[in-house]
């Protein structure tokens, strides 16, 4: 990238004060799904290509690429299903498994096979643990199709879940099944927490229900008044859940007590994701139409808006993601289609990415 890619953006937010500068760091073709800072200080970048999902390693300061690392294998879902672990050092993989001929009752799904986009039957789907760069995956194991997947806050576990409803802990180094609990009320989330040896899930029947690590023992249950949704996100103790009543209302639930401590709306934009500061200070949450959202957690005071559509040239925002960079920045990562071609390649190669590192308001009174 040139030096003419290091814009400053001042983005102004009418009546809401965040008049902050959003550097761009990082643009390029392709979509860009997650951007996270390591404790290095490069940034780990993922993007979709048409050979598969691709990890990135940018130093944030002269731009450059220092590592690139597609997953290796020739099919994958149309929109990958993956999780990455902290640090970056592991991702888990859902891969396909094909089967011939068009059966009655089967499943079926759109699938890149080698870079090209076809209807396939499916037998399954095989989960893949890889060390991101390496040649082979630590472990694989065949499972049915999943409704989530996702590793602890220390890397240690990984859990996943199926559409029957089968919570399963697995260790992340090794692969060994820890537990394994059935839940068949339709389960429409999970997190860890609250403290570090629990999980919790949120269920259709408005009952939030926790399990001890890593046996998976119940421990707990937690009525509420209304089912919750995903985007569900953890504050860094694990004590608290920001999560969703309905689309466009966050709240701020004690998962010890139960007690809600704050409601956001973001009407009339529905939330896409939601993320704590490191220390847990700050929630920020990003809306399907590209604002980005800022509030303190002590006395749920909206801090401000960011209008990241409106610093984009023409074109249809496809994905947004949010990551806290220190206390200080949020990187926001963007994706949009440029021009309207058919054919996968052109939906990649006339997509672009951005990745930029906005500036955090000061709270009134802080030092």
């Amino acid at each position: 990238m040139n030096r003419q890619g290091w814009l400053v953006l001042l983005v102004l937010v009418a009546g809401l004060g965040w008049a902050q500068e959003c550097r761009l760091l990082f643009q390029d073709q392709g979509l860009f799904l997650h951007t996270a800072p390591l404790s290095g200080g490069e940034l780990s970048l993922v993007r979709l290509t048409p050979e598969g999902p691709a990890f990135v390693t940018l130093d944030p300061e002269s731009a450059a690429v220092t590592q690139e690392w597609v997953v290796p294998g020739g099919v994958w879902f149309l929109h990958p299903i993956l999780a990455v672990g902290p640090e970056g050092r592991r991702v888990v993989v859902l891969v396909p498994l094909l089967d011939e001929g068009w059966k009655p009752n089967q499943l079926y799904s759109q699938v890149l096979v080698d870079g090209q986009v076809k209807w396939a039957a499916l037998r399954g789907a095989r989960l893949e643990v890889w060390p991101v760069g390496g040649e082979a995956p630590l472990w694989q194991v065949e499972l049915g199709m999943l409704r989530s997947m996702g590793f602890s806050p220390d890397g240690e576990w990984l859990v996943t879940i199926t559409d029957e409803g089968e919570l399963t802990l697995w260790e992340a180094e090794t692969g060994q099944r820890r537990g394994e609990v059935t839940i068949p009320q339709h389960l429409n989330w999970f997190t860890f927490g609250p403290g570090p040896d629990r999980i919790s899930v949120g269920t259709m029947d408005k009952v939030i229900r926790s399990f001890g690590l890593p046996d998976l023992r119940p421990v707990g249950e937690l009525e509420f008044a209304e089912r919750t949704w995903p985007p569900v996100e953890a504050s860094p103790t694990g004590s608290l859940l920001a999560l969703l009543e309905d689309e466009y209302t966050l709240i701020l639930l004690d998962l010890t007590s139960g007690q809600v401590l704050h409601r956001w709306t973001t009407f009339p934009e529905p939330v896409a994701q939601v993320v704590f500061s490191p220390c847990g200070e700050l929630v920020a949450a990003a809306t399907t139409a590209g604002t980005v959202w800022l509030w303190q957690v002590a006395e749920g005071e909206e801090l401000g808006r960011l209008d990241v559509a409106g610093t984009l040239p023409p074109g249809g925002l496809l994905y947004l993601s949010l990551a806290f960079w220190g206390e200080e920045k949020l990187l926001v990562t963007v994706s949009q289609r440029l021009r309207l071609e058919a054919g996968l390649r052109a939906w990649f190669t006339n997509s672009q990415g951005r990745v930029l590192a906005c500036r955090l308001p000061v709270p009134e009174g802080a030092p």
